[in-house]
């Protein structure tokens, strides 16, 4: 049959014309004068030909850039890319950052004296250069800007089910782009580019993730920022503000992440507390209290004993009368038993003319200080302590740069047989969770996770709470190949919607 487009022998099936086209005509209307199914086998805009899209978006970018060029200049462009480039790290993620980004920004938002973008002169100009599916693309980002995106649901190797959190009427789309699809995981929120076409969107000119302790700090300081800028705080502000400081906005989600590490660490108890007591008396009447009450466990490996010569050391843990300190503690780090394994407090180190007791906390040093003063008497005496507050050292320092010791303990972490390490993280993510439920969550305003999930104000709160739990959690599946879940907490919850 004849094509009905321009005559000649149609040689494919068009399935929205019913009726068979030429090769010619497919490809310099479809998508465009042919509204094409997503599945036809020649619509490079349908999910299933996601190589040929990819194809055809690096001719447009490399065609976008000449033109840019030609009508600014190779260095006006180059200055441009510099500025839209994350300050933090000039490295190759960062250069392709700011690449993308000019292509955006030239394109689409600058505009001449006379009020005009290029895009629209390259329209008027014919869109010269450009193929049929190219200039698909020049309509698609013509439309674009960058936003906020929450990945839904993680669907394959290339597909994402995602929100824009600045646009929720527009409701659910599909995302593909392989390279996040590998790393991402459920409810991570990230500040990019996104074009939508009919049958899926795309992720453009690279991005971040945005850490979820920082996310409404971040979309507050835009809104100021965009309100500052252009008189409005609505979303199109802060979306116009974000594609016109891209790289600016990149930079201000680390500093926020820092700010907030920092922040965090200065109101923790984090110390290594280590009191020394001179023995006084003979050292087996130490070790035998040492021995006989139930909180002390006798550490016998290898690495402990070269670490500390001459030393025998035990592990302190919440056991027995030590369990006293169980009741000054969030409901969800108490343990209720044997069977939930027990927590610790601190170390000691026996030597056979002192005793060192070390903890981690100035809370557990004060307790497990005076309880030493209870068990061992007159056996010991105090000579003096050494409390470094880690956490402010943590808080000082840079998180990018690695020291020697983070990288010993790294290594150290890794000496944990891979089976070992997943039982006691399986055991201690059970017990964790089947107190979470009825413990109470400052995130709730004071309300325990089960009672808020039974309020309509308290269950969005709630929502957002467990989209962080499932996120770090998946992270961690990710990371160490773990299978940990939290179904059947948000069963309990009835939250459905989150599995």
């Amino acid at each position: 049959m004849p094509c009905p487009m321009c005559g000649s022998k149609g040689k494919r099936a068009c399935p929205a014309l019913k009726q068979e086209i030429c090769s010619m005509c497919c490809g310099s209307n479809r998508g465009s004068r042919i509204v094409c199914p997503p599945d036809c086998a020649h619509n490079p805009f349908g999910p299933g030909q996601y190589d040929s899209f990819l194809a055809m978006e690096r001719s447009f970018d490399a065609k976008a850039l000449q033109y840019i060029v030609k009508h600014y200049g190779r260095d006006p462009v180059r200055e441009v890319m510099r500025s839209m480039m994350p300050q933090d790290e000039r490295d190759e993620a960062q250069q392709a950052i700011g690449f993308g980004t000019a292509i955006y920004l030239l394109l689409f938002f600058r505009k001449d004296p006379q009020g005009k973008k290029l895009a629209d002169l390259w329209r008027e100009a014919g869109c010269v250069g450009l193929t049929n599916d190219e200039r698909i693309i020049l309509e698609a980002r013509s439309k674009a800007s960058a936003t906020v995106i929450e990945i839904q649901r993680v669907m394959d190797s290339q597909a994402m089910k995602c929100i824009d959190l600045l646009d929720p009427e527009r409701g659910a789309f599909t995302v593909l782009d392989r390279s996040t699809a590998a790393r991402v995981t459920r409810f991570a929120t990230l500040f990019t580019w996104v074009d939508h076409y009919p049958a899926f969107s795309r992720f453009g000119a690279g991005g971040s993730v945005i850490p979820e302790n920082i996310l409404d700090a971040f979309l507050d300081n835009l809104k100021k920022k965009a309100e500052h800028e252009y008189g409005k705080p609505d979303s199109m502000s802060v979306k116009r503000f974000m594609s016109e400081h891209f790289g600016e906005c990149i930079d201000g989600v680390g500093i926020l992440a820092r700010e907030w590490r920092k922040n965090m660490l200065q109101n923790i108890d984090f110390s290594q507390c280590i009191g020394i007591y001179r023995i006084c008396g003979d050292v087996r009447q130490v070790r035998t209290v040492l021995e006989q009450k139930p909180e002390f466990e006798k550490d016998d490996t290898e690495d402990d004993k070269e670490k500390y010569p001459g030393a025998e050391i035990y592990y302190w843990v919440r056991r027995g009368a030590s369990q006293a300190i169980e009741k000054s503690m969030p409901l969800a780090f108490q343990h209720g038993g044997e069977d939930e394994g027990v927590g610790t407090l601190g170390i000691l180190r026996l030597y056979p003319d002192r005793l060192e007791v070390e903890a981690f906390s100035k809370k557990k040093y004060a307790f497990v200080k005076k309880m030493a003063e209870k068990y061992f008497g007159k056996g010991v005496s105090f000579q003096r302590e050494k409390i470094v507050d880690v956490a402010k050292q943590m808080a000082e320092h840079d998180p990018e740069e690695r020291d020697d010791d983070e990288e010993n303990t790294k290594a150290d972490s890794r000496k944990i047989p891979p089976e070992i390490e997943r039982k006691l993280l399986t055991q201690f993510h059970e017990n964790h969770y089947r107190k979470f439920l009825d413990a109470p969550i400052p995130a709730l305003r004071g309300m325990t996770p089960r009672e808020a999930s039974l309020g309509r104000a308290s269950r969005p709160l709630l929502v957002d709470l467990m989209k962080g739990h499932i996120r770090n959690l998946e992270v961690q599946n990710k990371e160490r190949d773990f299978k940990l879940s939290l179904d059947s907490v948000l069963d309990e919850l009835g939250l459905p919607e989150l599995k």
